[in-house]
């Protein structure tokens, strides 16, 4: 049933942080299912002999499906206190964990 148009959903509403879709899921299940891992095969892909070139770009088209973009984060430390650093890296680090599982 959709929600009614206007009406506030309440706090925790929807989908948990880093809970996979259906697609996505179906992907990763594949992938174990098979024993693949992209990132290990594209370091393998990098250090064969030959032209792994093709075989390079399809695994990093198929990463892109299954791990989130790291995206860059400014972060002025000149303007903070060390206490005040590591708090910002100690959430940073929970906040990754939380998303990457």
């Amino acid at each position: 049933m959709a929600w009614p148009k206007g009406k506030p959903r309440p706090p925790g509403a929807g989908r948990a942080l880093g809970t996979p879709n259906k697609d996505k899921a179906n992907l990763l299940e594949l992938c174990d299912k098979h024993g693949l891992n992209v990132f290990e095969a594209m370091i393998m892909a990098t250090m064969t002999e030959g032209n792994p070139d093709k075989y390079f770009h399809k695994l990093s088209e198929l990463a892109q499906y299954l791990y989130p973009k790291r995206r860059a984060t400014d972060l002025n430390i000149q303007e903070m206190s060390n206490k005040d650093l590591a708090d910002e890296v100690r959430n940073r680090i929970q906040a990754a964990k939380i998303v990457n599982g």
